[in-house]
This record gives structure tokens, sequence and C-alpha cells, in this order.
């Protein structure tokens, strides 16, 4: 093997190349590393920087883990918290569990399964102004 080149099934990547997803409704920036269809579709990889809220969501197919890099978050799950996450610090949320999440930070999200389009059901808004609950 010559080098740089990775073995069947290895795959690379960085958060420079990474392909930015709009989501017009959070105030992030979302860059998906590992998806399903890239390396192991056993998990699924983003890199996130956020500074406001995130909608409410659940996931429905998959456990999600938030890995917070730098910054500080604040969740609401099932309707109880905040809970704080901060720098070096790991949140796990099950399948199912109604959450949303606000702060200024960079994190990154593992999706067990990996993520896929359609995972997410959005239950609510939790803006300033919106629906909510």
């Amino acid at each position: 093997m010559r080098e740089g080149e990775l073995p069947g099934g290895v795959y690379q990547a960085g958060i420079e190349s990474a392909d930015v997803i709009d989501e017009p409704g959070n105030s992030a920036t979302v860059k998906p590393l590992a998806r399903a269809t890239e390396g192991s579709s056993s998990v699924s990889v983003t890199w996130v920087s956020i500074d406001g809220r995130h909608q409410e969501l659940a996931s429905l197919r998959s456990a999600r883990l938030y890995y917070v890099l730098s910054g500080d978050l604040s969740f609401v799950l099932a309707g109880r918290g905040p809970t704080a996450v901060a720098a070096g610090e790991l949140l796990v949320i099950p399948k199912g569990c109604p959450y949303y999440l606000e702060g200024t930070a960079t994190y990154l999200v593992l999706n067990t399964p990996a993520f896929e389009a359609g995972d997410d059901a959005y239950t609510g808004d939790h803006r300033p102004g919106g629906s909510g609950r």
C-alpha cells in the first residue's frame, strides 16, 4: 500500500473539506463528517457550531451522543431541565427522547445507527416568538 492510501472500508474526513448543510430554522453551522454511506453504516459523526437555539426534535431511529469540544450547551430533555453540558463533557440521548438545546459551542454529534434523512421528528420550535409547547 502506498503512502496516503487507505485500506478498503476505511474512511477519513476533515472539517475544512466537509460540506455545509443548510438548516435555516436553527442557529448552527452543520458539517457531516461520516454518514451511513461513508465508511461504516453503524455510526455517523457531525461537527456543529452553534450560537443560539436548535429547534426541539427527537431522533426516531438512533441514540444520539453530544460531545462538546468548546463552549457550553443547555439541553431541555423530555420537558425537563435545563441540563448544562460543558467542553469535555458527553451527553447521551436515547432514541425517541424529545429535546432542544441552546448555547454557544462547537460539538460533535454521533448517531448510532448512522443518521439518515428523515430520522428526526421536529416536535416544537422553542424560539423566541415560536410556537413551542
